[in-house]
């Protein structure tokens, strides 16, 4: 049911309120899965009603949201739930959302996880802060847009010379660079790659 549940993530159409009505009260940590995505007045309706008092379920459901009330739920639990937080920051690069990354600093691996594939200058700080102690953490960070540009080629491929012998790092490095683009990522983005 949690997998089932966890697909209707950003699926705003009759059939998938069907199935978080009828199946979300039985699995609030999928009915958060569910909601990942959705700023509709149905989908906080259905958060202030079901999740208010379960931050499992509340806070993934707030994947990909980066409005005012989502970060106040946010701040609400994050000295509780931090790595929850930070997930559900992945790919948000609001200054506040900066903010409160700064607040749980310690967290090196989540913080780059909730980095990913973001070019604003607080990501490129984090990259750099914890490319020594988490490399394949950092690469991954980059995504496969920011791996093909110039910046992210020259974050990378130093720090695979310092990690060559490291073969997590080079499996990660070599999963970024050959994802497919997609089509709105494709352009004049490639880096020729160093022999």
């Amino acid at each position: 049911r949690t997998d089932v549940l966890g697909s209707l993530s950003r699926l705003d159409f009759p059939e998938a309120w069907e199935i978080r009505r009828k199946h979300g009260k039985k699995d609030l940590l999928g009915l958060g899965k569910s909601l990942s995505g959705l700023d509709t007045a149905e989908a906080w309706a259905m958060r202030d009603e079901h999740l208010r008092d379960y931050p499992l379920g509340l806070i993934p459901s707030l994947a990909g949201l980066s409005g005012d009330r989502a970060m106040r739920e946010r701040e609400a639990v994050l000295r509780f739930a931090p790595r929850l937080v930070l997930g559900s920051l992945r790919g948000i690069g609001t200054p506040e959302s900066f903010a409160m990354r700064d607040r749980v600093s310690h967290m090196a691996k989540e913080l780059l996880d909730s980095a990913h594939a973001l070019d604003a200058e607080p990501a490129w700080r984090l990259r750099t802060q914890h490319a020594e102690p988490w490399p394949h953490t950092a690469i991954r960070s980059l995504g496969t847009l920011l791996a093909r540009t110039p910046r992210g080629a020259d974050f990378l491929w130093p720090l695979l010379g310092r990690n060559r012998a490291d073969l997590h790092v080079l499996k990660v490095a070599a999963l970024v660079l050959s994802r497919p683009m997609t089509e709105e990522e494709s352009g004049d983005m490639e880096v020729e790659l160093p022999t």
